[in-house]
């Protein structure tokens, strides 16, 4: 005799993945480049921009090109390690790594 779905659990499933999804929002992840003239930070879902700090240093019209090269290095920077957190706080609630591209 076939078990029916556990409607419950796949209920608690789904409230602890909201939950660690709203955790992962609430996680700053700061990316520097430049030997930390750059630094962003975004959240840990990697989906926002929270802030972008600048040494006073850089700030002149004839470095513009070289400040947007370490502001994009600074994001991709953070970006990584909010992938990470991403990848263990999913992995705490048993939902594998190769899963996550079907969740975003």
């Amino acid at each position: 005799m076939k078990k029916g779905l556990d409607i419950s659990a796949i209920q608690q499933m789904q409230q602890r993945f909201f939950d660690t999804q709203k955790k992962i929002e609430d996680k700053k992840v700061e990316g520097q480049s430049g030997g930390g003239l750059v630094t962003v930070i975004i959240n840990a879902s990697g989906n926002k921009m929270l802030e972008i700090r600048i040494d006073d240093q850089l700030i002149s019209k004839s470095e513009k090109s070289i400040l947007e090269d370490l502001i994009v290095a600074a994001f991709n920077n953070a970006k990584k390690s909010s992938d990470s957190i991403v990848s263990q706080e999913m992995e705490k609630i048993g939902i594998p790594p190769e899963m996550m591209k079907f969740m975003s």
